[in-house]
């Protein structure tokens, strides 16, 4: 709980957060928390997230220029919720947003693990899918040109002939 009373709200009025932790700064003696030791740590400089379930939406941001895509949504929906919009009160119904105990019965983590597994796994299967049908060895060769945008006439065009990439200025 935020303030250690039993409100899952915080002043905010938000609720119980379900999406984890990327990595924290610490240190548990083996790497960093969070984190699998042998994992290579990258700076990251465009997030994409909102509603990005599938891999066709996941792509479309990868070659808008995203480093890397969060699916908390889409995680949320492997797990099995509904929803039910009651994140914020403590009552989900399936147990995934609540600390009630007799309600958390009904996120059966020996179940639900594979769904989470498989949904992450297919995710990243089909999102190299598309860059392979764009002649792209992996999904971080995606660019602006791979995209085409459907006009109100039924023309496409690529996203980099609407939105040019800024100009490089070499040095002379």
């Amino acid at each position: 709980y935020v303030d250690g009373s039993n409100n899952v709200s915080d002043e905010y009025g938000h609720g119980t957060l379900v999406a984890g932790v990327a990595a924290a700064v610490g240190n548990n003696s083996v790497g960093i928390i969070g984190v699998c030791p042998s994992c290579k740590i990258m700076p990251v400089k465009v997030m994409a997230a909102g509603q990005l379930v599938t891999s066709a939406r996941a792509a479309w941001a990868l070659a808008c220029g995203a480093d890397f895509v969060n699916s908390a949504r889409g995680f949320m929906f492997a797990l099995g919720c509904i929803q039910a919009l009651r994140c914020h009160t403590n009552t989900c119904p399936t147990g995934i947003a609540t600390h009630n105990p007799r309600l958390q019965r009904g996120l059966v983590v020996a179940e639900k693990f594979e769904r989470v597994a498989n949904y992450c796994l297919n995710m990243n299967k089909e999102i190299d899918m598309i860059a392979h049908s764009c002649g792209l060895r992996h999904a971080r060769e995606f660019r602006r040109e791979h995209v085409r945008i459907v006009q109100a006439d039924g023309r496409s065009t690529a996203l980099n002939v609407q939105y040019p990439y800024p100009l490089q200025i070499l040095p002379a």
